[in-house]
C-alpha cells in the first residue's frame, strides 16, 4: 500500500514537472523569441552533459556488474539500445530506457522541437492571450478525447 502512494506520488511530480517546465518554457519561447538554433543549442547544452555522466557511470556499472545491467546480452542489440538511449528515445518510442527515469526526457524533447515551430507557424504572438490559452486548452482536450 505504501509503494502504490509513494509510486503515484511520483507519477504526479513529473506530471508537475512537466507543467512547470512547459509554462517555463513556453514564457522563454514566447517572450524572448530566441532563435530556433540558439533555442535547441542551449536544451543540449543544459541537458546533456548530466545525462551524459549519469549514462556513462551507468554503463561503467553494467560492465563492472553484468548481472543488474539492463543492457541487452548481444553487442549489436546493446549498441542500438545505447544509440537510443543517447538520442534519449526511450519513452515515445519502444526503446528500453537504460536510465528508469530517462523516459520523460523523450517528452522533453518532443516539445523542445515543437513548441517553437508551433508558435511561428501559428503566429501566436499575435493572438491575444485568451486566444492562445483557448487554443493550448483544445489541443489539450483533441488528445485525450482522440
Amino acid at each position: 500500500m505504501l509503494a502504490d502512494v509513494a509510486g503515484n506520488l511520483g507519477h504526479t511530480g513529473v506530471d508537475l514537472f512537466f507543467v512547470l517546465s512547459g509554462f517555463l518554457i513556453y514564457g522563454i519561447v514566447f517572450k524572448k523569441h530566441p532563435s530556433y538554433r540558439k533555442f535547441i543549442w542551449q536544451r543540449i547544452r543544459r541537458l546533456y552533459p548530466v545525462f551524459l555522466v549519469v549514462l556513462s557511470l551507468y554503463l561503467v556499472l553494467s560492465i563492472a556488474f553484468p548481472s543488474y545491467s539492463k543492457l541487452p546480452d548481444s553487442l549489436p542489440q546493446a549498441l542500438m539500445n545505447i544509440s537510443g538511449n543517447l538520442l534519449m528515445l526511450p519513452g515515445m518510442t519502444r526503446i528500453p530506457a537504460i536510465i528508469t527515469v530517462s523516459w520523460s526526457l523523450s517528452y522533453e524533447w518532443f516539445f523542445y522541437l515543437t513548441l517553437p515551430l508551433v508558435i511561428a507557424v501559428f503566429r501566436l504572438r499575435r493572438w491575444n492571450t485568451w486566444q492562445r490559452v483557448a487554443f493550448f486548452v483544445l489541443l489539450a482536450v483533441a488528445e485525450c478525447v482522440l
